[in-house]
């Protein structure tokens, strides 16, 4: 439980019944066909993380919806976990990231929502400059969605807040946009593109050359 002040007026609120309630709730703004579910993305992702297939690795969420199911993944040995669900400070993934990697070695995947990583997007090219091997997992949904649940849970509109709304990027063209010939970047919306795309990753930082760049899904 969080406590926050308003005024003189202390209110709890449940954190873990928020990112239920939302996830049940909400209208999917920008849902179309053939796009994964948050409950999809995140049954995807563990089964990876969890398996005999992936590597050592750091497991970094991002403060967003899915900070909630990363706490409870049990990780194989000798992979770690970082997440900040004390200051919520949205965008800290991948930044985080690059530090923990130039000590550590161990390659992240980094589970972020669009809006925290739009703040802090450049570190991509920090990651194609110090040859870091992360592979970027981006919730793209177009909206702060936590913002408008705590807003007003109640609400039922068809179309976000507009300064909850987030602009559409194409987060598959970041190896374009930073010259980097040896990144990969691509648009998931099945959980078996998922799926391969995080195979694909595991045999990549497997293939033996020390040259190794971002990914970003």
């Amino acid at each position: 439980t969080v406590f926050s002040e308003i005024g003189t007026a202390i209110t709890s609120v449940n954190v873990m019944e928020i990112s239920e309630k939302f996830l049940k709730d909400s209208v999917q703004h920008n849902r179309q066909e053939n796009t994964l579910t948050h409950d999809e993305l995140h049954a995807t992702v563990e089964e990876f993380v969890t398996s005999t297939s992936c590597p050592e690795i750091l497991f970094n969420v991002d403060a967003c919806l899915a900070m909630f199911w990363g706490t409870e993944i049990k990780l194989n040995q000798g992979s770690q976990y970082i997440s900040n669900p004390s200051w919520l400070s949205i965008g800290h993934s991948a930044p985080a990231s690059i530090g923990h990697y130039l000590k550590n070695k161990k390659a992240p995947l980094i589970v972020t929502g669009d809006g925290g990583f739009q703040m802090v997007s450049q570190t991509y090219s920090t990651m194609v400059k110090l040859g870091v091997p992360a592979l970027i997992i981006v919730m793209n949904n177009s909206v702060l969605g936590i913002e408008e649940y705590l807003l007003d849970p109640k609400s039922k509109r068809n179309e976000p807040l507009n300064y909850a709304k987030v602009s559409p990027w194409n987060y598959e063209a970041f190896p374009q946009i930073y010259n980097a010939d040896q990144s990969f970047g691509v648009k998931c919306t099945s959980t078996e593109s998922l799926a391969k795309t995080l195979a694909d990753w595991a045999a990549y930082l497997n293939n033996g050359t020390d040259a190794k760049q971002p990914w970003i899904v």
